[in-house]
């Protein structure tokens, strides 16, 4: 009987510290990741500082001008300091289309509507109903009368978790999730091509999308809207870039000076918002930040920050 009580604590203490070493393990593992998260972390904010600094010296060197062959278009690679790496990348947001310019700054439907057909262009160029834009205006304009294809709050508060239409412009482009009619795949494919920060509706022709190029409105006859430039126009507008001023557009072949004349109140060759994600790793661990910067004060400010996905 000794025997067997002595086998049985035997038993229970080797247990015991089984479970005590695993539990150290695991807390020393899970702190390690928390201190490699934490270096990672500030990894990643060092690459948004580096990307503002960036942004000052080109401003400073080719203030007039942003394009694609430039230093701060050039990504980051993984690039070792410290006890880690960080990498990051910029992109334009002055050659995407703000969705917030749908309406006038008082909250109304334009009675021009270049921009709301410009979106409907995209989203016909991307092989998309267009039907969603309807459901945009309404989501910025401050009314609560539907589009014919539109939502306000009634329609929103119908739904199994209901909210109201926000009536006003977006702070982030994500917001798009909430308007009727943009799915998750809707929104994958339309999102690269669109912004909510930048202050007007000119696209800067030097680092647009093609597609995007594709989408610039101008007004037609009898309050009609037209899109003067064809894929193949566009192609040769590319291989044309970088532009020193938007007027250099007429040295384009087949531009005409009357289609020139159109595009120059839609188009820049600069731009002042950015957005910037940086990536920093520790021993295998990763965190990203995602920041839009403003730099049309001269210092780029961060307008936007968050820990990315």
């Amino acid at each position: 009987m000794a025997l067997v009580l002595t086998l049985l604590v035997l038993v229970l203490l080797v247990t015991a510290v089984l479970e005590f070493d695993r539990s150290t393990r695991t807390m020393v593992k899970a702190a390690g990741n928390f201190r490699d998260g934490m270096k990672a972390f500030h990894l990643a904010t060092s690459g948004i500082a580096a990307a503002q600094a960036l942004l000052k010296d080109d401003l400073v060197r080719h203030g007039g001008r942003d394009d694609l062959t430039e230093l701060w278009a050039t990504p980051l690679p993984p690039y070792p300091l410290g006890d880690g790496t960080v990498a990051a990348w910029i992109q334009d947001e002055g050659g995407k289309i703000n969705v917030n310019m749908l309406v006038t700054p008082s909250g109304t439907k334009p009675s021009v509507p270049l921009q709301i057909e410009q979106l409907k262009r995209l989203f016909r160029l991307k092989g998309l109903d267009p039907a969603p834009v309807d459901a945009i205006v309404d989501w910025l304009d401050r009314d609560e009368i539907e589009e014919p294809s539109g939502a306000e709050s009634a329609y929103y508060e119908r739904l199994d978790r209901p909210y109201r239409c926000r009536n006003g412009r977006m702070d982030t482009l994500a917001e798009l999730h909430l308007v009727k009619g943009i799915s998750d795949e809707v929104y994958r494919t339309i999102s690269p091509y669109l912004t909510v920060y930048t202050s007007d509706e000119s696209i800067n022709v030097n680092t647009a999308d093609p597609v995007v190029l594709q989408t610039l409105p101008v007004p037609g006859q009898d309050g009609a809207v037209a899109f003067p430039l064809d894929d193949k126009q566009v192609e040769t507008i590319v291989d044309a870039r970088p532009f020193a001023a938007k007027g250099d557009l007429i040295k384009v072949p087949g531009m005409t000076s009357a289609v020139v004349s159109q595009l120059l109140p839609r188009i820049t060759v600069a731009s002042s918002w950015f957005s910037v994600y940086a990536e920093g790793e520790a021993n295998g661990v990763k965190k990203g930040v995602l920041a839009v910067v403003d730099r049309s004060r001269g210092e780029p400010t961060l307008r936007y920050w968050r820990l990315a996905d």
